[in-house]
């Protein structure tokens, strides 16, 4: 389907200068409130690039073209998607993580088993990268191939924030969880477009356990409870529809028995 992937053994390891710096009060048993400020200086790092170009320009013979591929008769009928992994060019990324944690046992009686923790972090991120670009970008200034684009981290949101609500007797626990992350980009695109990722997605967890005996446990869980939907976008900045996937909610039943 002129198509063709491949990887690179010209590969330079991930490295990376990190810096972290966390302040943290420990206020009541078991609780703590924390701010954490960190920083990487990214000197590499792989990227997948995708591109468009002949089949004479990868290099690879025209015997490794299954004879059933519609491009078996004619290889260069038409431009073929290229795709495979490159070195970065080096990235920036600062962040700060505000953070809490705590049981409720100032409470009285049966609620002193409840706690809850949340915590919230904040990056900003910057990455150099050479792309096919786009045939004209929002402004109509026509764009040649190999554009060098400024962008964030690929697979890296600006904002994301958790939260988790338990309760805790020592036989009976129960949990539920929320998690918010804003869009970010997770790849290149070949589609005469730059960039492709996920907008906002929220979505809640919850699980509960009992146990039996010290032995013997039953837990019931639920993962997406929400329902959300993942959509996927392509042009980071027209963000049009490319993928709308509905996973749906899923259920676990467990049990586990200890010798």
């Amino acid at each position: 389907n002129f198509r063709v992937n491949f990887g690179n053994p010209q590969l330079d390891p991930f490295r990376a200068k990190a810096y972290d710096l966390s302040f943290e009060y420990y206020y009541a048993p078991e609780s703590v409130l924390s701010i954490a400020l960190f920083r990487k200086d990214v000197s590499s790092f792989p990227v997948s690039s995708t591109r468009t170009g002949t089949f004479a320009s990868t290099g690879l013979p025209t015997s490794v073209i299954l004879p059933s591929s519609p491009a078996a008769a004619n290889p260069e009928a038409q431009p073929w998607t290229i795709s495979t992994i490159l070195n970065g060019t080096g990235a920036k990324l600062d962040g700060a993580e505000l953070a809490i944690q705590s049981p409720f046992s100032f409470l009285p009686g049966f609620w002193s088993h409840f706690g809850g923790l949340a915590n919230a972090t904040f990056v900003r991120s910057n990455a150099n990268y050479r792309l096919a670009g786009p045939s004209t970008n929002p402004t109509n200034v026509a764009l040649t191939q190999n554009v060098p684009v400024s962008q964030t981290l690929l697979g890296v949101s600006k904002r994301s924030y958790n939260g988790t609500l338990y309760y805790d007797d020592g036989r009976f626990s129960a949990r539920v969880s929320a998690n918010w992350r804003s869009r970010f980009v997770d790849g290149t695109s070949a589609t005469g477009n730059l960039f492709e990722g996920y907008k906002s997605a929220f979505n809640v967890d919850a699980s509960v356990r009992y146990k039996f005996t010290d032995n013997l446990e039953f837990s019931f869980e639920g993962i997406n409870l929400t329902d959300d939907y993942r959509d996927r976008f392509t042009d980071d900045a027209t963000e049009r529809n490319y993928e709308h996937n509905h996973f749906g909610r899923t259920f676990l039943v467990g049990a586990r028995y200890k010798l």
